[in-house]
């Protein structure tokens, strides 16, 4: 979400409003073990810049699959956001934020994301489901750099209560060690 950017800040602070989405998607079972799901979204939404008392917008769309053969699942997911934060000082830079954390991200980009996983069924109230992830943020800017994130972890569940473990590893990303710049600049 747009968050109020820290008072010292030379970002403007933004706030998102009239949102509009669509998400759409449809599941086939191609066989008795072979499932696939495809699908896309769509997002618009006002943007008022508070501090400029200008108005821009904000677009998003994203395309999905699932394939899932038995116990193996691939997921894969395409998408673009595109930001006119109508700030003539950061045009390409907007602050979001969740929880107590806030951060620079690019307005405009490409996100692409692939995961894999496995869930075996150990039991009727436990499952044990190990997986591997990529996700790659390839911003529009050229001078920007991408970020890229890859995730190996397990996760166990045993009802009703799930432990996951994981190994994440990046580059120009925010949370694992990049700067406060990370999914912005880089």
């Amino acid at each position: 979400n747009f968050v109020r950017p820290d008072p010292e800040s030379e970002y403007s602070h933004l706030e998102e409003r009239n949102l509009w989405l669509i998400r759409l998607q449809h599941n086939m079972n191609l066989n008795d073990h072979l499932n696939l799901n495809l699908g896309g979204s769509y997002w618009y939404s006002d943007i008022d810049n508070k501090t400029m008392s200008e108005h821009g917008s904000t677009q998003r769309w994203a395309a999905f699959s699932k394939l899932s053969y038995e116990a193996l699942v691939v997921t894969a997911t395409v998408g673009h956001t595109q930001t006119d934060n109508k700030d003539p000082l950061s045009p390409d830079i907007s602050i979001m934020g969740s929880f107590d954390s806030i951060y620079p991200i690019a307005n405009d980009g490409y996100f692409y994301t692939v995961d894999l996983s496995y869930h075996l069924k150990l039991n009727e109230k436990s499952s044990f489901t190990p997986y591997l992830t990529y996700s790659h943020f390839d911003k529009d800017k050229t001078s920007f750099i991408d970020s890229t994130r890859y995730t190996i972890g397990a996760q166990w569940d045993l009802h009703p209560i799930s432990v996951a473990a994981e190994y994440i590893y990046g580059k120009s990303d925010h949370f694992i060690g990049g700067t406060q710049q990370g999914f912005a600049a880089g």
